[in-house]
């Protein structure tokens, strides 16, 4: 009685769920309303009478939902470089000599290695401390353990490093400024020469103009006087 009050699409349900429980196939649909409930019935005896099933008619498994497709999940992203504290750009108030000794890979480490690859034969001190991903701290530790050796800039390397990290940085130079320091003051001390040179000479030639015109006016003196006489004898 009750397949008769159900609908050829609930029998058609019900047969499928059936048959799921029994592992038979699944059917897309029947032929009549009649054989609906035939096929339904048989396949609920079927069911009932199966050795293996202990369950009764009402405990007919329900038919597992569907699981949803699970979405792709998204490519892990590469793996970041480690940031490791005081391995990241620094500032340097004032370069030193000691930061522009060059770098001179002798054999790679066994251990402390994750940067070694950032270090390149000829960088200086100074491009580890400002450069990203690199330290001092690893040059010392690989010095130390006769990874890499430190070559002392020349004199002129030295120069020129330290003038261009001033030019790179938009800094005054120290050496350039004591240099026009020391240019000034030698310009300053040669005018202050040359002063008290002119105004010596300005002195020996007003003093021997003065003794000029004494000279000359003695001269004429004398003539007056030579001639004032000449004329005196003569009267007499």
């Amino acid at each position: 009685d009750s397949l008769a009050n159900q609908t050829e699409a609930d029998l058609l349900s019900l047969r499928n769920l059936v048959a799921e429980n029994l592992g038979v196939a699944r059917i897309k649909s029947f032929k009549s309303i009649d054989q609906a409930r035939d096929a339904t019935w048989k396949a609920l005896v079927k069911f009932k009478d199966t050795p293996d099933e202990s369950m009764a008619l009402n405990e007919v498994k329900a038919p597992k939902e569907p699981k949803e497709p699970k979405e792709p999940k998204a490519p892990k992203e590469p793996k970041a470089i480690r940031n490791v504290k005081g391995a990241e750009p620094a500032t340097v108030k004032r370069p030193t000599r000691g930061m522009f000794r060059k770098i001179q890979k002798i054999k790679e480490p066994d251990r402390v290695k994750e940067r070694w690859d950032n270090y390149k034969d000829g960088m200086t001190v100074l491009e580890t401390i400002e450069g990203a991903n690199m330290t001092p701290l690893d040059i010392y530790w690989y010095a130390e353990n006769g990874f890499v050796k430190l070559i002392e800039p020349t004199s002129e390397e030295l120069a020129a490093g330290i003038a261009a990290w001033y030019k790179r940085n938009g800094l005054e130079n120290p050496v350039d400024v004591k240099k026009k320091l020391e240019e000034d003051r030698a310009a300053a001390k040669a005018a202050k020469a040359a002063a008290r040179a002119s105004e010596a000479e300005a002195k020996a030639n007003a003093k021997a103009s003065e003794a000029e015109a004494k000279a000359l006016a003695r001269a004429l003196v004398k003539a007056a006087a030579d001639k004032a006489d000449s004329n005196a004898k003569k009267a007499a």
